[in-house]
């Protein structure tokens, strides 16, 4: 396995991006983040490779600043929105389903935003419903991404 360490200095030149992957597991140990990515993740380099299966960790997350958003519209009025903020050891619990697939990333000195969409299904419900998702995380530590060659 791959291993790419940033740290604080290095945290405006990200060798991989996340756009069109999909996260399809989060896990919280600790003080770290694990993302997971069963698809892989794109190399930021020509010809922008997809990897094998990857995982990024963000190590010495603060998690009172570590939150998830959802929103959704509602269906008798399109243009309202319903959604809900959390902590992210709240929203672990939840299942991922088929993942979320992240839209748009956020790098900024201690902090990452991913935002992207999941369908989520209610409980005894066959039908499943396309929400958007934030995954906001404030961290002390460095990014690792570990690749699967």
């Amino acid at each position: 396995m791959k291993e790419v360490k940033l740290n604080k200095e290095q945290y405006q030149d990200y060798p991989y991006g996340l756009h069109d992957a999909v996260i399809s597991e989060i896990r919280l140990k600790g003080e770290t983040v694990e993302l997971r990515f069963k698809e892989g993740i794109t190399e930021n380099k020509e010809p922008f490779a997809k990897t094998g299966p990857a995982v990024l960790e963000i190590r010495n997350v603060d998690p009172d600043f570590c939150t998830v958003s959802w929103m959704k519209t509602t269906e008798k009025e399109k243009e309202k929105l319903k959604g809900r903020r959390m902590a992210l050891a709240d929203f672990l619990p939840a299942r991922l389903g088929s993942g979320i697939t992240v839209i748009s990333e956020l790098h900024g000195y201690n902090r990452v935003c991913y935002r992207g969409m999941m369908f989520r299904r209610k409980k005894g419900s066959r039908s499943r419903k396309m929400v958007e998702v934030e995954l906001d995380l404030y961290y002390f530590g460095d990014l690792i991404y570990m690749i699967q060659e």
